[in-house]
């Protein structure tokens, strides 16, 4: 199986310095997402951890099949229950 690069995540809150916050408004903690089984077995997500901040603005980006929408889906639906 070739490797996939994993999606970069980058975030801004604009010009000055961030405070930091105790509680992320979205965090993922070891996120995989599993399609197909065996021969076909794809692993779009292999614990992937990230938290984006309230008040900034988060750029996801990668290649083409890196999991940017697979994470995004799982998080907005909380369609990460196990391994798939």
């Amino acid at each position: 199986m070739d490797s996939v690069e994993v999606p970069s995540v980058m975030g801004t809150a604009g010009p000055g310095p961030v405070a930091p916050i105790a509680t992320p408004a979205a965090r993922i903690v070891d996120g995989t997402k599993i399609y197909g089984k065996g021969a076909t077995l794809v692993r779009a997500l292999d614990k992937v951890s990230v938290e984006f901040r309230a008040s900034e603005f988060t750029a996801i980006r990668g290649p083409s099949g890196s999991g940017k929408s697979t994470l995004l889906h799982c998080m907005a639906s909380r369609g990460m229950k196990g391994a798939g």
